[in-house]
């Protein structure tokens, strides 16, 4: 797992991309994953606005709005 550090780049390369644009639809990797993650997972994000991209501890939160999105950067 990234530490904060690493964490803090990956959110400061992706906000400049996310904030302000609306999510359209998710695709996912076939990577085999810890758990598993399908692209209707995401439907609850389809039509939202990305307000924001933040960032607590080791954790990235794609704010939008009423739902958002807890990433973990398993590596």
């Amino acid at each position: 797992m990234p530490e904060g550090p690493e964490v803090e780049a990956v959110r400061r390369t992706l906000a400049p991309q996310l904030v302000g644009r609306e999510v359209a639809a998710a695709w996912v990797s076939d990577l085999a994953l810890r758990t598993r993650v399908t692209a209707a997972d995401f439907d609850v994000a389809r039509g939202h606005r990305v307000l924001d991209v933040g960032r607590h501890g080791k954790l990235m939160w794609i704010d939008l709005g009423a739902p958002g999105i807890m990433v973990r950067l398993g590596m």
